[in-house]
């Protein structure tokens, strides 16, 4: 876990939208497999909520509202999930904070300046 946490948390902080469709996908499918080995509720709640993900980003039209809401939630389970995490529970934690500004920031819901650290935005109009 500690390896790809670490890379998915580079991700959200260098800008998810340049790691392509195709590679977040691929990243969801490995979090999914990874977080079925685990006991409990929230760790469930969460392999589900990336399937929703999952299956939002495979859509021919993405719908930035739905997947902000779906990533929203996903983002607030996470932070919740850390305290179980263990010694990775303050990695776990700010994954969680990165997934919620990178899902307000798809939504219109985020501060600006969180906004920023979520995501380089599409265009500087």
């Amino acid at each position: 876990m500690s390896e790809r946490l670490g890379t998915t948390i580079k991700h959200f902080k260098d800008g998810i939208t340049k790691m392509g469709l195709s590679a977040a996908r691929k990243s969801i499918e490995s979090w999914q497999t990874e977080l079925k080995e685990y006991d409990g509720n929230a760790f469930k709640t969460i392999a589900t909520d990336l399937g929703h993900l999952h299956d939002e980003l495979g859509k021919d039209q993405i719908d930035d509202a739905k997947v902000g809401k779906v990533m929203t939630k996903l983002g607030k389970e996470t932070v919740k999930c850390a305290k179980e995490a263990g010694d990775k529970s303050g990695d776990v934690k700010e994954l969680g904070e990165l997934i919620e500004r990178a899902a307000a920031q798809l939504t219109g819901d985020g501060d600006e300046k969180d906004d920023k650290k979520a995501a380089p935005s599409k265009s500087s109009k």
